[in-house]
Parts: C-alpha cells; sequence; structure tokens
C-alpha cells in the first residue's frame, strides 16, 4: 500500500464527513417554535378572561418572535405549516389537542409550547385541565403527547385553577398589541431556544386558585411580557373583585 496515498485518502474521507455534518446541522436561527393555544372560550363565567388570554399569549410569542421561527398550530382553511382540525370548535377538545400535538412536524432542534386558559382541577390522577364538556384532560397526558415528537424543549403552561372553588371578580388594562420582531428576543430565546427537557408550569398550586380578571383576563396570563422591556408596574384590586378559576 503506498503510505502517503492512504493518509491523504483518510483526510480526503475525514473532510468530506465535516462538512456533510456542517451542511445537515440547523443553525441556531433554524429553530422553530410550535405553539399551540387552547383555551374555554365558551364557558359563561370565563370565557371572555379566556379568549384574552390566548389574544395576549399569541401577542407575546408575536411579539418576541419573529415569523421566521414561530409557528401557530391552526385549521386547515389557514393553510399553517402545522395545521389541523379547529380545537376550539371540536366536539371532543381534549381528544382535539392531542391529535394536534400528534400533527406537529417539529425536529429535535425544536421547541413546541403548549397553552391552556380555562378551569382545572385535581384528582388521584393529578392536576388535569377541565376540557369544555367537563372531561379531564391531565397534565401527564399532555407532556407525553409532546413527548412522542422528541423535540427540544417541551413547554406545558396552563391559567387554571388546582381546585374548584366559586368564582369572583378583577379588571386590569390590556397590553396593545407589537408588530412581530426583526429577530427573536434574548428572553424568548433564553426561556424557549437555548435549553432543552421539560418546563410544566400552572397558575395555581394544589388547593389554589387561579385569578380571571374581566378586562384582560388572567391575572398569571395578564403578567406576560408584550413588550421587549417588560413593565414592573404593579397592580392591586380588592379582594372580593376576583374571579377563580
Amino acid at each position: 500500500m503506498n503510505v502517503p496515498n492512504a493518509r491523504v485518502c483518510r483526510k480526503t474521507i475525514a473532510i468530506a464527513m465535516l462538512l456533510l455534518v456542517i451542511a445537515s446541522a440547523r443553525p441556531v436561527s433554524a429553530q422553530k417554535m410550535f405553539v399551540l393555544i387552547a383555551g374555554d372560550t365558551q364557558d359563561p363565567v370565563i370565557g371572555a378572561n379566556d379568549e384574552m388570554d390566548l389574544n395576549r399569549i399569541r401577542m407575546a410569542f408575536g411579539a418576541h418572535v419573529p415569523d421566521s421561527q414561530l409557528v401557530f398550530y391552526s385549521s386547515f382553511a389557514d393553510g399553517s405549516a402545522w395545521s389541523g382540525p379547529a380545537v376550539d370548535r371540536a366536539p371532543n377538545v381534549g381528544g382535539a389537542i392531542l391529535e394536534a400535538i400528534a400533527r406537529c412536524p417539529a425536529r429535535r432542534d425544536d421547541t413546541i409550547v403548549f397553552y391552556w386558559s380555562g378551569h382545572g382541577a385535581y384528582d388521584s390522577g393529578g392536576h388535569y385541565l377541565v376540557m369544555p364538556d367537563r372531561t379531564p384532560l391531565y397534565r401527564k397526558d399532555v407532556l407525553a403527547a409532546i413527548d412522542r415528537k422528541s423535540p427540544r424543549l417541551a413547554v406545558l403552561i396552563s391559567d387554571a385553577c388546582n381546585t374548584h372553588l366559586d368564582s369572583r371578580r378583577l379588571a386590569l388594562p390590556m397590553a396593545p398589541a407589537l408588530a412581530p420582531p426583526p429577530q427573536i428576543s434574548p428572553l424568548f430565546d433564553e426561556l424557549f431556544m437555548k435549553h432543552r427537557g421539560v418546563v410544566d408550569m400552572n397558575a395555581s398550586s394544589e388547593e389554589e386558585v387561579a385569578i380571571a380578571l374581566d378586562e384582560c383576563g388572567g391575572l398569571f396570563t395578564s403578567r406576560w411580557p408584550l413588550r421587549r422591556q417588560p413593565s414592573t408596574s404593579m397592580v392591586s384590586r380588592p379582594a372580593e373583585e376576583f374571579k377563580s378559576r
């Protein structure tokens, strides 16, 4: 065997393999964030609050993540990269949510976010989200569905009670909508793009209520930043004006 030629051959193969890896790698800017937003907007008590929550969450992600990296789930009619049956109009909303997650085209370097605004409770099976037909959708089932897609980061955020209590009232002003940013904000990049694993967050702990606000939805959701520089203002209202979920 000609030794110099063998070394050249090995170097050529090594360089070719390196170029193949570089060509197939997805740069950070190519990461996608897939967001599914759902809530009980038809509920006679908190439906209007839930609608405001969903709008605020959509605005928050739209204000911090550029269109090139942000994919919202939508109905078939919208022609989105991630589409399926309209979750909010499905006869079985819980089943539609799990089906939507199963349809998500996320890759291993992407992030999947599911946000729920509505009633919540818990039993021996753990915390669950109360669907419009009053059936439970357990957090663990949602997380399992997201985990089956093997994303870089799985995020489950809900603005829901962890017990059943009577309703009360509260009010806060809404923040204005913003145009899509040219690039993802440092805050959302740090929260949703740089890490791996699972984020599971609810507005209330066991035996606590999540507060709903007549003019802008959930207290938890109302603090989501719609600006690149989050406000530090504090809001207070009489306890008798609270509305629980």
